[in-house]
C-alpha cells in the first residue's frame, strides 16, 4: 500500500484567533469549532486576554480574563499596586496610609506607642473627618461601645432606636 493513500484530504478552514485561511489536514475537523493556523494562535485564544485599564496610574494592559473576573482592582504593575493600597480611601471616614487607619496612626503619635489590639479610637466631636490629635480619645471596646449606646434613644421596651428622642 502506498502511504499517499493515507493522507487525509487538505480542508480549507479559517483561524479562529487572526482569521487567516489555512489548509487543515487533522482528523477531528468536524468536532472541532475551533481550528488555528499556528501553535502561537493558538496559545494567544486560549490565554483570553483582554486590555483593561489600570486602576491607579490609568496605563492600558493586557491581562487574563480569569485574573480580571478574581480581582476587583486591574494594576499594570506592583509599584500602582501598592500605590493604591497605600492612598486607599483618601478623602473617607476611614482613610488609610501604609495600611493603617489613619486615626489609628495619628493616636499612636500622640501616646508615643503603638495601639493595643482591644484600643479603640475615639472621635469626641463625632466628626470622623476631624482627625485632629485632641478630638482622638483612645478607649477600650467596651467603654467606647458605651459612648456610643448613650447617644442613642431607647423604646419602651428598652430596645435602641434611631434617633434619641427629643423631650
Amino acid at each position: 500500500m502506498d502511504n499517499k493513500a493515507h493522507k487525509r484530504r487538505p480542508v480549507l478552514k479559517i483561524c479562529s484567533n487572526c482569521g487567516k485561511q489555512f489548509y487543515y489536514r487533522g482528523s477531528h475537523s468536524s468536532r472541532n469549532k475551533n481550528f488555528f493556523c499556528c501553535y502561537e494562535c493558538y496559545i494567544e485564544f486560549k490565554t483570553k486576554r483582554m486590555k483593561v485599564k489600570c486602576d491607579y496610574c490609568g496605563t492600558i494592559f493586557e491581562k487574563k480574563r480569569s485574573d480580571i473576573k478574581r480581582s476587583s482592582h486591574n494594576f499594570c504593575s506592583q509599584e500602582c499596586n501598592l500605590s493604591f493600597r497605600h492612598k486607599q480611601g483618601e478623602g473617607t471616614i476611614n482613610h488609610r496610609v501604609n495600611g493603617k487607619v489613619i486615626h489609628r496612626r495619628i493616636a499612636e503619635e500622640k501616646i508615643g506607642r503603638p495601639l493595643k489590639p482591644y484600643e479603640e479610637v475615639h472621635h469626641v466631636d463625632g466628626n470622623h473627618f476631624n482627625n485632629a490629635p485632641d478630638n482622638l480619645m483612645i478607649l477600650s471596646k467596651s467603654d467606647h461601645s458605651k459612648i456610643h449606646a448613650s447617644w442613642k434613644g431607647r423604646c419602651d421596651n428598652g430596645q435602641f432606636i434611631a434617633e434619641k428622642p427629643t423631650s
